[in-house]
């Protein structure tokens, strides 16, 4: 506005700063805000919507999470969500159970993880957003200059993999090989045209790592959540 001096944007500018200096540095925002903050920017798209994909409340999220009793599993144990979206049940943990706050260290410029967090996704997008919300979850090791953003890098590709050389599948095609200790999931809930998934399962065959999908996944179930 014409009425509006150039003082007078200065003065306001500086009350701005002057808020964002008594509020303190942003890494004390609750994480909770900032996940939720987060999850704003993925819009739903036609595509999404016939996924079935979502986020799940942060208040279904933790219970779920204590009841895990992620604090009982031992050194090298592996924790997977196969439909991780942003990342809630992967990147949580560490602020909801005290023996995890210090899941995730560096060691001579790489990430070594007590317990291994990984989620799976087979949406691009959302797996960019699941990685960008990594480092808003360790915004301390953002800071720390010791940390290097190569490290921070292998941090996220160890923690979230892309899954979509089979958009219809996904992380389905891959089932896990290797040994698994705990599934934390709310996986896509569809069951209209449902079937697609499991002819697809039929027509794919063989896995991504070797395993017979039909032999696999042999069990009936309404929706595609069941596959999971």
């Amino acid at each position: 506005s014409s009425t509006v001096t150039l003082a007078g944007f200065n003065r306001t500018f500086l009350d701005i700063l002057n808020d964002f200096q008594e509020f303190g540095p942003l890494t004390t925002i609750d994480p909770e805000f900032k996940l939720r903050l987060y999850e704003t920017f993925l819009r739903r798209s036609a595509r999404q919507q016939k996924l079935g994909q979502f986020f799940t409340p942060r208040n279904v999220v933790r219970p779920m999470i204590r009841m895990a009793r992620l604090d009982k599993l031992a050194e090298g144990a592996v924790v997977l969500d196969p439909a991780a979206g942003v990342g809630g049940f992967v990147l949580e943990p560490p602020l909801i159970v005290p023996s995890l706050a210090n899941n995730t260290t560096f060691v001579s410029g790489q990430p070594k993880r007590r317990i291994r967090f990984i989620g799976v996704d087979v949406d691009a997008n959302t797996h960019i957003l699941a990685k960008a919300n990594t480092l808003i979850h360790c915004a301390e090791m953002v800071r720390d200059p010791a940390i290097t953003m190569d490290a921070l890098n292998q941090l996220m590709a160890q923690t979230f993999v892309l899954m979509n050389s089979n958009e219809t599948l996904g992380s389905l095609e891959n089932p896990p090989s290797g040994s698994i200790d705990v599934i934390l999931t709310n996986p896509p809930y569809v069951t209209k045209g449902s079937g697609v998934y499991k002819d697809e399962v039929k027509e794919a065959g063989i896995g991504g790592n070797g395993v017979d999908l039909r032999d696999y996944y042999d069990k009936s179930g309404l929706g595609v959540e069941a596959l999971f």
